[in-house]
């Protein structure tokens, strides 16, 4: 079976392994061209983050330039990287775009975490996610119960305790409201209704 799919498939595998697998040879550092003038305080006039030891079999120090959410992130795909991702952002290997994590991508990464370790931290968040892995508008961690954005970025002057809500706070209120502020959303963040 030979076409497009399998073509694309062999790219990627191969991609990976070469990646993942780079074996640096011994003096390599000798013949590796570095920027001279690359200091912390020189990274930091640039707005970046200092990396020492960050390059190329970790033979030269890199400056990190910060890129937002929809920004070209493909520099940080090369070697060595020459952008990063704003936290909590990250690059979208497909569209090569700073993209936000799904709430499904953080709720697996904090999943295996604590499957990975022999002692379970008490607390630990794992957020609630809808069918299509997007943040449920109420997150509840500990006794606290509050409104988040799409993003999962908690949204002030909603949280309530865990004990005085239920199953029908969807926190809809709270999140239109981030684009209308002219609504008037309950303290649990749903919408006022009038009986």
């Amino acid at each position: 079976m030979k076409g497009p799919g399998v073509i694309v498939l062999f790219s990627i595998v191969a991609i990976y392994y070469v990646n993942t697998s780079v074996i640096c040879p011994q003096h390599v550092c000798e013949i590796v061209s570095c920027e001279s003038n690359l200091t912390e305080e020189v990274c930091d006039t640039r707005g970046g983050r200092f990396v020492e030891n960050g390059g190329f079999c970790q033979c030269c120090d890199v400056c990190l330039l910060p890129v937002g959410e929809g920004g070209d992130c493909s520099a940080s795909m090369t070697v060595p990287a020459t952008v990063e991702c704003t936290a909590p952002l990250y690059c979208d290997f497909y569209s090569r775009r700073c993209k936000w994590p799904s709430c499904a991508t953080v709720k697996k990464e904090a999943e295996d975490y604590l499957n990975s370790q022999a002692i379970k931290p008490l607390g630990y968040f794992i957020p609630d996610c809808d069918a299509n892995g997007g943040f449920k508008g109420k997150q509840c961690h500990k006794v606290t119960c509050y409104c988040v954005d799409i993003n999962g970025n908690k949204l002030p002057g909603y949280d309530h305790p865990i004990w005085t809500t239920d199953n029908t706070i969807t926190c809809e209120c709270a999140r239109a409201k981030v684009s209308d502020s002219t609504l008037s959303c309950t303290a649990q963040g749903d919408y006022i209704t009038t009986a």
